[in-house]
């Protein structure tokens, strides 16, 4: 088997099922996934031909890293290990437009 490694720019994943009220976006710009297979399917690999997506059901305010998932692969192309990248979470602020008014209320 040969081996290739792509750094591929994180805006090409997509983040899917994140959940109501939370923004979850990369922490990092790029990432490197290391892919392996027969020396032919190597060599005609792209990187274009690397899409997949991040599941963020499971992440919560403590969440650090999320793993991409790839697509489909070229025929003969694995991922032998699991790749995941660095997030930043973001919750609303709770009572946001009471601390709003009472900002303003000092100000007056």
């Amino acid at each position: 088997y040969d081996t290739t490694t792509f750094t591929i720019d994180t805006s090409k994943f997509e983040f899917e099922n994140i959940p109501e009220g939370m923004t979850i976006e990369p922490g990092q710009d790029t990432v490197k996934i290391t892919l392996q297979g027969e020396e032919e399917a190597i060599a005609a690999l792209r990187e274009s031909d690397i899409t997949g997506r991040i599941d963020c059901a499971d992440a919560d305010a403590e969440t650090k890293r999320l793993t991409i998932e790839l697509d489909e692969l070229p025929d003969g192309i694995v991922l032998p290990y699991e790749v995941s990248i660095k997030v930043v979470v973001s919750l609303p602020e709770e009572d946001s437009e009471e601390k709003t008014e009472t900002t303003q209320d000092n100000e007056e």
